[in-house]
């Protein structure tokens, strides 16, 4: 450690700002991580619940038009939560997620996408390294670490499709 702190570099200036996946770029990804988030709402102390999975893109066009060795984006969306449960939840254990109509819709698509969306039992696990089609949104931050997913298929033609309808 001593060593690092006293080596010379002379390697010039370092950027400052990270290339990212154009936006409406579609690809084909894999899922290189998969994250369950739970928090409580600061105003009402309600449990809530998110899913973070981020995506390696593997597509070398995409690596070259943007110079990144391992392009990457992120797909973050909040899941519902079963109310009966989260009342006298204590956090601790997977998140309660809920089922019925118009509940966890988005992550239902992402189930749809991976082919899981069957009614049969799985886990957010089953995701790790699977692969689908990303469409990447419109709507990147200034500071992001990596562009935002805003859809997810299993097939190319229908991320295309979406895209041809927002034109």
């Amino acid at each position: 450690l001593d060593e690092m702190l006293d080596a010379d570099y002379n390697l010039g200036e370092f950027a400052t700002e990270m290339s990212l996946v154009p936006p409406d770029t579609v690809a084909k990804a894999t899922v290189v991580s998969v994250k369950p988030i739970k928090y409580r709402d600061k105003e009402t102390g309600d449990w809530n619940g998110m899913v973070e999975m981020i995506y390696r893109i593997d597509d070398q066009e995409v690596k070259e038009s943007t110079k990144l060795d391992d392009p990457r984006v992120v797909h973050t969306f909040r899941v519902d939560l079963d109310p009966a449960i989260i009342k006298n939840w204590d956090g601790e254990g997977p998140l309660p997620l809920a089922s019925g109509p118009n509940k966890n819709i988005e992550l239902g698509k992402v189930r749809e996408a991976f082919g899981m969306n069957t009614g049969k039992p799985w886990r957010l696990s089953h995701f790790q390294n699977e692969q689908a089609y990303i469409r990447v949104a419109r709507n990147t931050r200034e500071g992001d670490q990596y562009a935002r997913v805003s859809a997810v298929g299993s097939a190319r033609e229908k991320m295309e499709n979406l895209y041809a309808r927002r034109k």
